[in-house]
């Protein structure tokens, strides 16, 4: 869903006197602030402590779960980019999944085929080792993913504190 949107351009001492004025403003702040740091460490999280088969894998998991569709049309960089790794490894890796009969790749997108197979691998980081998530996870959706609101149709409105 797009919306046309306005964006207006402020210096730090104007958005500082803002803010003082308008408890609306600050707290609309602060909680992006709160949320975009929170997104960040979820990302560290991801990447420093989970294998990039689980990263993906919990990755097309939300996707298919925030999409209700069974296939992901998003290219392997756009991939990349949510899941923090190059395009190379998530190609990789997505020809891995379809060597064991994970996934489908074509010019169409990426194709679910084995769900149980990929929830599993989301789950579980090689070995006995349980994670916190349960496929679907908490995604990428409501993110980056990646997040957790990469995909949400409200990203682009939080983008203004990176100015």
């Amino acid at each position: 869903m797009q919306e046309d949107s306005q964006c207006f351009i402020i210096n730090g001492p104007a958005f500082a006197q803002l803010s003082e004025r308008s408890s609306q403003v600050k707290i609309f702040a602060l909680e992006t602030a709160v949320n975009r740091f929170s997104d960040v460490m979820w990302v560290m999280q991801q990447i420093l402590f989970m294998s990039m088969d689980k990263r993906l894998a919990i990755f097309l998991s939300d996707e298919i779960a925030r999409t209700g569709l069974n296939s992901v049309h998003l290219t392997h960089e756009q991939i990349a980019r949510y899941i923090g790794s190059a395009r190379e490894v998530v190609s990789r890796m997505l020809k891995y999944f379809a060597s064991e009969g994970i996934v489908e790749i074509s010019r169409k997108g990426i194709r679910i085929l084995n769900k149980p197979k990929l929830y599993a691998l989301a789950r579980y980081s090689g070995g006995n080792k349980k994670s916190k998530a349960a496929a679907p996870t908490k995604g990428i959706s409501q993110h980056i993913l990646f997040q957790k609101s990469y995909l949400s149709s409200g990203r682009a409105a939080l983008y203004y504190l990176d100015v």
